[in-house]
């Protein structure tokens, strides 16, 4: 018997090495495709510093766009594109817009993972070589 294949799909602009506790890792390339939320930035005053004025802002996140090779697609185009996939790999800021994604993919049990990079394990100098595992944001 052929085991069924679960069709994650890399959605972050980078490759996620999956680094286990044998020391085996798993890559897992970029798809090509980004799932990402608008960044709202106001600009609400200035810091006087030791240093000279420094400018300062809010921002929030406003509503996800899905890429492709850096251009936004239309949402005909992404579920197109979406319609065989069992898991979305995403930055884990996300986290909060799970039921958007899944509006606009229109994939209601869509799994959506983000890179565990809170435990992520590092080279000497401190660069991130891997994460141990995925984080399920999904519930």
């Amino acid at each position: 018997m052929i085991a069924e294949i679960y069709n994650l799909k890399n959605c972050t602009p980078h490759e996620i090495a999956i680094i286990t506790e044998t020391g085996e890792q798993i890559s897992i390339p970029p798809s090509g495709y980004q799932i990402r939320a608008a960044t709202i930035t106001e600009e609400i005053g200035e810091l006087e510093t030791e240093y000279g004025p420094i400018p300062v802002a809010i921002s929030s996140l406003g509503g996800i766009t899905i890429l492709k090779e850096g251009e936004e697609i239309s949402i005909e185009a992404a579920r197109e594109a979406f319609k065989d996939v069992d898991g979305v790999i995403v930055p884990h800021i996300l986290k909060d817009f799970i039921e958007d994604i899944r509006i606009i993919l229109q994939k209601p049990y869509l799994d959506v993972f983000a890179p565990n990079t809170a435990q992520a394990i590092r080279d000497a100098a401190g660069r991130i070589k891997g994460v141990p595992n995925l984080i399920r944001l999904s519930p």
